[in-house]
């Protein structure tokens, strides 16, 4: 029997292991779409993540392969590994020989595009906030909340939730943000209060403030409207 990867999958007997594409690409030719990824590279969490990734690369770690597609332009773009194509630039500028790193590539429209970067389960995972967004932004494209609960793998309860985190107002955003307040939380007084909820999060916040816990949750909202 074939002892090796290459001969397995050339082997036409083997029904149990193939050949998929796999492309040697110059890390430093990969872009990203602005405003495509819903990271948030301010984040400290994200600042450590892509900190650590770099580490990683540097060391000659194993990372698994970014996914990407060659657009009308002929560039190759990230859909899915944002942080590690980031990582791995920086690994570089550190002095690290690099010259090509393994891709998958993509192939799918824009809206298959998006459920990618949001069903992403390697490395940090998206906060509730930018789930949310992610979530609108299908909406926008004509998805139905049935169909973006089926292409997550999520409960449509759970898309109609988020989908009404997305559609509050700026100010409730950026108490979720800042981690003042706990997405569900938010939720559940936007439901409540609807444009009020801004205020209403910030007197539950201001009423938090002698509380050892600092960050409003579903139970404080329960408990105090």
């Amino acid at each position: 029997m074939a002892t090796s990867w290459k001969s397995r999958a050339a082997d036409k007997d083997d029904l149990d292991v193939k050949k998929k594409d796999l492309y040697g690409v110059n890390p430093l030719i990969i872009e990203e779409e602005l405003g495509f990824n819903l990271r948030d590279y301010d984040d400290p969490e994200v600042i450590e993540h892509i900190e650590s990734l770099c580490q990683s690369y540097m060391a000659g770690l194993y990372v698994p392969p970014p996914i990407a597609r060659i657009d009308d332009d002929g560039r190759v773009v990230v859909i899915e590994g944002h942080c590690r194509i980031r990582a791995i630039k920086k690994a570089i500028e550190r002095g690290a020989n690099i010259p090509f790193i393994d891709v998958l590539p993509f192939r799918g429209n824009d809206a298959e595009r998006v459920q990618l970067m949001l069903r992403s389960a390697q490395g940090l995972s998206l906060k509730p906030l930018k789930v949310a967004l992610g979530y609108l932004r299908l909406r926008r494209m004509g998805h139905e909340v049935a169909e973006i609960a089926k292409s997550m793998g999520k409960s449509t309860a759970h898309v109609e939730q988020m989908l009404v985190l997305a559609n509050a107002n700026s100010d409730v955003h950026a108490l979720v943000s800042s981690g003042a307040v706990n997405a569900y939380a938010a939720i559940e007084v936007v439901r409540k209060h609807g444009e009020k909820a801004g205020a209403v999060l910030q007197d539950l916040i201001n009423g938090n403030e002698g509380k050892t816990k600092k960050v409003v949750t579903r139970s404080d909202v329960n408990e105090w409207i």
